[in-house]
């Protein structure tokens, strides 16, 4: 195997500009306290305005430019081709490192074995009522997987570094992930491990997030949703890591929305009024369910939040499968750890308690209208 002989920082920037000035303070300080060559290469299409700026910054913190305009996949594969060394750190605008990244990442390429370094995102700064939801979210863990064992499946490219022969080996991000879905760093972490490779983790290569680019409520909503719709690409792409899952919530709904529809037609129109009821119990009961079971404390109001980014990842998935003509992928997931399945078996007993609430909440309205004489 190739010996590091020095690190490429690859960045992919748009706009951002005060958070990637943050970045750029950080990644000075980490070189200073790393004693081989090191650059930092920024793959950039923000606008006319912005890019200037960012020419500045680049001048004034040592760091390449690189204007591309392309899916984050695409910048990041055209980072790499003009790096100079066998170690790429990829980092995100909007993140700063602790000042001992780089030498942290580099002491665990110690065997042949070892194709890439995950360390761990901390969230920091001001947050607002919206983002104490989003913290009981499924999309913060794998944030965190670099604190649980001494390898992870897969990193999250906002903290992740690889050797330049392993990612070459692999095929890089796969530009076959649309832009908005994402998922590549998923994919990209897959490919390496069902290579060989091990991918290990560096928990104190820390490295901190601002919670402001995750505090905004439209745009949570849009990220849940591209994430479901990155699991069909991964689902695709990786068979072996499949399995079948619990029913999704999205489907239940579906087939009672379609079976309410036909007893309002057979029966009354007041029916239909169980649909919203079934929604609303849904969302309702599991809220009520994660308010009390859930691994951090909250409160009904903040996992109704909650529930309702899942119900739009849920949809993300569920879309893209149909959309791709492939409605066999809606009952599958992939399994990275073997907690998943022990998740997935809590999960089914929740399902089904769920379900019998929505429909108890069903039988009553039936009984309702009956009783009122409208049947």
């Amino acid at each position: 195997m190739k010996e590091i002989d020095g690190i490429s920082i690859v960045v992919a920037t748009k706009g951002r500009v005060k958070l990637l000035e943050e970045l750029l303070v950080g990644i000075q300080e980490a070189r200073k306290q790393y004693d081989k060559p090191c650059e930092t290469i920024l793959v950039d299409d923000s606008n006319e305005k912005e890019q200037a700026e960012i020419v500045s910054l680049c001048e004034k913190y040592d760091a390449h430019l690189e204007a591309y305009t392309n899916s984050v996949a695409m910048k990041r594969n055209h980072g790499v081709e003009i790096a100079q060394y066998e170690l790429i750190l990829f980092l995100d605008s909007d993140c700063r490192p602790v000042p001992e990244i780089l030498k942290l990442h580099e002491s665990y390429y110690v065997e042949d074995t070892v194709g890439a370094v995950a360390g761990p995102l901390e969230f920091v700064g001001d947050e607002n009522r919206f983002w104490k939801c989003v913290r009981l979210t499924p999309y913060l863990i794998c944030f965190k997987m670099p604190y649980w064992g001494e390898t992870v499946p897969w990193g999250a490219t906002a903290n992740f570094s690889v050797r330049r022969s392993v990612y070459l080996e692999v095929g890089g991000f796969s530009e076959a992930f649309p832009n908005k879905p994402g998922g590549e760093d998923v994919d990209l972490g897959l490919l390496i491990t069902e290579a060989g490779y091990r991918i290990m983790s560096a928990p104190k290569a820390v490295v901190y997030h601002a919670k402001e680019t995750w505090s905004q409520k439209k745009q949570m909503y849009r990220r849940a949703w591209y994430y479901g719709a990155a699991d069909y690409y991964l689902v695709d792409r990786h068979p072996k890591m499949v399995c079948s899952a619990v029913p999704k919530r999205t489907v239940i709904v579906f087939w009672a929305c379609l079976a309410i529809i036909v007893l309002a037609v057979l029966k009354s129109p007041l029916l239909l009024l169980g649909i919203p009821l079934w929604i609303l119990a849904d969302i309702g009961s599991m809220s009520a369910i994660m308010s009390r079971i859930g691994f951090e404390k909250s409160t009904f109001f903040q996992q109704w939040t909650v529930q309702k980014m899942i119900i739009v990842n849920e949809l993300g998935y569920v879309i893209k499968c149909l959309s791709k003509g492939k409605p066999s992928y809606i009952d599958r997931q992939i399994i990275y750890f073997d907690n998943q399945l022990k998740g997935s078996m809590t999960n089914s007993h929740v399902t089904f308690w769920r379900t019998l609430i929505c429909t108890v909440t069903f039988l009553l309205l039936f009984c309702i209208v009956k009783l009122c004489g409208l049947l």
